[in-house]
């Protein structure tokens, strides 16, 4: 019998140690369960990210250089006083209006408040990388004579034109007679980075 209670008690003291020394472990063993359970949730989460940016860089990569010249010649790096002459000249010409003054504003140039998308990493070097602050506008007074009608195309053209441009302002004196010309003062704003 002595043995039998010797080997009881042995067993039991097994059991209360195991408990206090294996009940700790057990509980660390399930904090790392649940840890790694986020972490690969966190993995899954990560990938889809990179998979979507490899997609993104992919369609930035795949544009063309043509249209990536088009997107600089609408937002042009500078001001480019002069081709902005040339072409509001000409399309004053073409649309049969008198050219009477112009007045470039290059002192008031204020940041826009356009938004752009922001910019990616690692993207193509012929991407252009454009930052909403970097925006700037650049006010043009016109005053033009001519029709209606004559003006109402100018304004076309401009919509139409490949430079960013927005008419700001728009206003006009009174005419004697039908055949008489018009007198327009127009504000416009072309932006550049």
């Amino acid at each position: 019998m002595p043995r039998a209670f010797i080997t009881l008690i042995l067993l039991i003291g097994t059991v209360i140690l195991g408990w206090f020394y294996l009940r700790p472990e057990w509980k660390y063993f399930q904090e790392l369960r649940s840890s790694n359970e986020r972490l690969e949730q966190l993995s899954a989460e990560f990938d889809e990210l990179i998979k979507n940016r490899d997609t993104l860089v992919d369609l930035i990569n795949s544009v063309s250089k043509n249209d990536l010249d088009r997107i600089d010649k609408a937002l042009p790096k500078g001001s480019q006083a002069g081709e902005i002459l040339v072409m509001l000249e000409n399309l004053v010409g073409k649309n049969d209006l008198s050219l009477q003054s112009i007045g470039l504003s290059a002192g008031a140039e204020q940041f826009s408040k356009t938004a752009v998308g922001p910019k990616l990493g690692s993207v193509s070097p012929l991407a252009p990388q454009i930052q909403p602050e970097s925006i700037k506008d650049f006010p043009v007074d016109l005053s033009v004579a001519g029709s209606y009608e004559s003006l109402k195309k100018f304004l076309a053209e401009i919509e139409s034109n490949l430079r960013v441009t927005d008419a700001a302002s728009l206003s006009f004196g009174g005419m004697n007679k039908p055949e008489e010309k018009v007198n327009f003062s127009l504000r416009v704003k072309m932006y550049y980075q």
